[in-house]
């Protein structure tokens, strides 16, 4: 049987905003070589092409984009779903933002996508220090969780998930990452899909593809890591190639 790899980006393949690895990089090229991969990722093509390597982008079969309301192939976008948000959507993600009692304001709060809006307290500007500080707030105070739970308890016909480390991900009801799971299908009917995910639990964006993926059948695999060094560790050991690669794969 044939296998189909697919990978989301930020925490599974880099760190998050950051470019990947080296020697994963150079193992990852092999893959591409070897089998179909696609890229699954809630950020917009500009932001994914500093962190994934040209080649790799261009090998690949499809990255799909904002929370797959973007297909591109070779840098070239195939299809768009946008969609306009209610003023006062935006505003109530703006107003959780401002009552949040994290400290620290960056710019970039709510970011429009296609298909999605990006939030986020400590902002889209935030350097890696200030990211990790936020990480350690949200641990501590479940602020996300309660944020989703705000946003969807008055806009029902929206969805929000965990984005990353510092955001969340606001979408039209089923505008997610699940709705890549019968492109993937339609594409590979008698392959076996094998998705990795750093956020497939707890209301991660991740989570949506896992469950249409599962709900479609068995044989399709869905493995959660929680770093890009688990992910070439898990890929080398499953999918061996002679890369003659010596060096472990560190988070940048």
């Amino acid at each position: 049987m044939q296998h189909v790899l697919v990978f989301d980006v930020d925490g599974t393949l880099t760190a998050s905003r950051r470019p990947m690895d080296g020697a994963f990089a150079a193992f990852f090229r092999q893959l591409v070589e070897r089998y179909p991969i696609y890229l699954v990722t809630g950020s917009d093509w500009g932001k994914l092409c500093e962190q994934v390597p040209g080649d790799i982008r261009e090998g690949v079969r499809g990255v799909f984009c904002c929370s797959g309301n973007e297909l591109w192939h070779k840098g070239v976008a195939l299809f768009s779903m946008s969609h306009s948000f209610p003023d006062d959507l935006s505003a109530l993600a703006l107003e959780l933002v401002n009552q949040s009692r994290f400290p620290l304001r960056t710019g970039r709060h709510v970011e429009p996508r296609t298909g999605s809006l990006n939030v986020s307290v400590v902002g889209r500007n935030a350097g890696l220090a200030e990211r990790r500080s936020y990480v350690r707030h949200d641990a501590r105070h479940h602020e996300r969780e309660a944020m989703i739970a705000a946003i969807e308890e008055r806009f029902p016909d929206y969805e929000a998930h965990r984005g990353g480390e510092i955001s969340i991900d606001i979408s039209p009801r089923g505008w997610n990452k699940g709705r890549v799971a019968k492109e993937l299908v339609s594409r590979h009917p008698d392959a076996q899909i094998d998705f990795f995910g750093d956020r497939i639990s707890d209301r991660g964006n991740d989570a949506p593809l896992a469950q249409a993926l599962r709900e479609m059948g068995s044989h399709h695999h869905v493995q959660e890591v929680r770093e890009p060094a688990e992910t070439f560790a898990i890929l080398r050991s499953r999918y061996p190639v002679n890369v003659g690669i010596q060096q472990q794969a560190g988070v940048a």
